[in-house]
């Protein structure tokens, strides 16, 4: 009966009364006085009457967030807590507050988690269409630059999927209902002309140039990655030109950066016949920027890189092409051998690159 009656309540919340009432249950000593104790029921209660005072429900969840337990996976009632939360985090103004708690459960959860996965929630709060929320482009892009400056290093695995949201540039997914209660509640900003889509990811991709200057290989490396794995999109879908040929022009020449070959060499191959000719131009003056122009740059494009990566492959005559890499990747282990310095320049790569390829290119050496 209590829970059919909040359930009803949960649709008057413009309506004294119904608020009064309400109220009652979750002061002090009332039964939802205290959210980190209540039982499964009164849970269920909370649930249904959030909608009737979501300023009294961010209050009470941030004073329980004071207790480590509570913001924890393990806390057997947290999916309720960030569904909650994700609701709360509809208005621009309670967005940073909300996120923050949120923060709060996704850093107890381990890397990779999809079961009932918190990061995965808080993800489409960061996506360009059906976020579910109003926050601005730049309050978003503000909490993730916290992250991404943060020295925590699960923080930074939160900023990649974050991320990964944020620069996607089609087919968007909403999993979850909009409605929170009575309240009108829409898809969340999306933008209104081609200039904000435009400004949306040139704004993001921005936040990773300070670490392409890092002192750290690994953190330049992970901003590489993030921007290698999304650039066919931002390219041919976003059409974020002129920043990312600004990016590769400065950190790409002559093979330094592997990935964002392979990348462009992937956009040539499948997005040729659609682009203008312009961006395609441009684009093919950048694979040839970005091509390897030394044996050490050829080592880490060819035999530290997984050969399924090369586009040409994807196409008619596998076979064949594979057996060109792997001469190519055996070549250069042969010539590694001989030629000084090579395998000391490489250094520790070798044994922490994860590619097949390696197995050819150890073929060389012996041969070598």
């Amino acid at each position: 009966l209590l829970q059919s009656c909040a359930h009803r309540l949960g649709y008057l919340h413009d309506f004294a009364p119904a608020r009064e009432l309400a109220l009652s249950w979750v002061r002090q000593g009332a039964p939802l006085g205290n959210i980190a104790t209540c039982s499964d029921q009164h849970l269920a209660v909370l649930y249904h009457v959030a909608p009737v005072f979501p300023d009294v429900m961010l209050r009470a969840i941030e004073d329980a967030a004071v207790d480590p337990a509570f913001t924890s996976r393990r806390n057997q009632n947290f999916s309720r807590f960030v569904r909650i939360l994700c609701h709360l985090a509809y208005e621009d103004d309670t967005f940073d507050r909300a996120t923050a708690v949120l923060l709060k459960f996704a850093e107890t959860e381990k890397a990779g988690e999809n079961n009932n996965s918190i990061v995965g929630q808080l993800q489409q709060l960061f996506s360009l269409h059906l976020s579910g929320t109003e926050a601005t482009p730049a309050r978003r892009q503000a909490f993730l630059r916290s992250l991404i400056n943060s020295n925590n290093p699960r923080h930074r695995e939160i900023a990649g999927e974050l991320l990964k949201s944020a620069l996607r540039a089609h087919h968007w997914t909403r999993f979850g209902p909009f409605h929170f209660g009575a309240r009108k509640r829409g898809a969340g900003w999306r933008p209104q002309t081609s200039e904000e889509v435009n400004a949306w990811y040139v704004g993001f991709i921005r936040l990773l140039q300070p670490t392409l200057e890092s002192t750290q290989m690994c953190e330049r490396d992970w901003a590489k990655s993030v921007l290698a794995s999304h650039f066919r999109a931002l390219w041919s879908v976003a059409h974020c030109f002129d920043l990312l040929e600004c990016i590769i022009r400065v950190y790409g020449p002559g093979g330094q950066w592997p990935e964002i070959w392979l990348s462009i060499k992937k956009t040539l191959h499948y997005d040729s016949a659609r682009l203008l000719p312009d961006p395609l131009s441009r684009l093919k003056a950048l694979e040839g920027l970005t091509a390897p122009s030394n044996i050490l740059a050829e080592i880490r494009s060819y035999a530290f890189l997984d050969p399924w990566r090369h586009s040409e492959l994807h196409t008619g005559g596998y076979e064949e092409k594979m057996e060109k890499i792997q001469g190519k990747v055996v070549h250069l282990g042969e010539l590694s051998a001989v030629e000084s310095g090579v395998l000391e320049d490489l250094g520790a790569e070798i044994w922490e690159a994860h590619s097949n390829a390696l197995l050819w290119f150890g073929e060389g050496l012996a041969k070598g």
